[in-house]
């Protein structure tokens, strides 16, 4: 539980801040980003001023 804490928490002081700032994903998932927080991957799409969470979950997995 520590660990989702803890990422939840770099979601909203980080992510919320520069959402644009993060990697673009390529190929079949075009246009979907990724952030990372240690060994987890949080999958996002951006639109307009909303941020949607996809997946968050263990980078091997996501």
């Amino acid at each position: 539980m520590p660990e989702a804490r803890r990422v939840l928490e770099l979601i909203e002081e980080d992510l919320i801040k520069q959402p644009e700032s993060n990697f673009v994903l390529k190929g079949q998932v075009a246009g979907l980003r990724t952030y990372r927080v240690g060994d987890n991957r949080v999958i996002y799409v951006l639109s307009d001023s909303d941020i949607l969470i996809l997946r968050i979950g263990n980078r091997k997995d996501v």
